[in-house]
């Protein structure tokens, strides 16, 4: 396991970049329907677009926090960071009873159970030809 990264004086990109993220302890891209197992204790911090999500494994339950990003622009990928410290207090956490032998998290996107019909703001209009 990679240990915290230190402050530096020294100011590079890389430095500045571990500075501001040192409670991470892995970062990797996030995957649909794949299965992460948690040990106690772990955060993971999924950022998907305007959405983060934290879920934590404790002995006895799942503590799962989220909150929307207001950002300009959308980010296009999704990234999976796992360590040992929580966010801010300020974000809500909703709490579920775990099984003792439940490790294994997976994302699956949720999907309507019947065709959807999307309308835009504006009308587009295509004529034949």
């Amino acid at each position: 396991m990679k240990q915290p990264a230190e402050c530096s004086l020294q100011h590079s990109p890389q430095h500045s970049l571990a500075a501001d993220q040192r409670w991470k302890s892995s970062s990797d891209d996030g995957l649909w329907a794949s299965p992460y197992t948690l040990k106690s204790g772990e955060t993971q911090h999924h950022s998907l677009g305007h959405s983060q999500i934290w879920v934590t494994l404790l002995d006895m339950e799942w503590q799962i926090r989220s909150q929307q990003a207001e950002q300009q622009q959308v980010p296009k990928d999704w990234k999976l960071v796992t360590g040992h410290s929580l966010p801010s207090s300020d974000i809500p956490v909703q709490r579920f009873i775990r099984n003792s032998d439940a490790e294994m998290v997976t994302y699956v996107p949720a999907m309507a159970d019947r065709p959807t019909v999307i309308r835009p703001y504006q009308p587009l209009c295509r004529y034949p030809g």
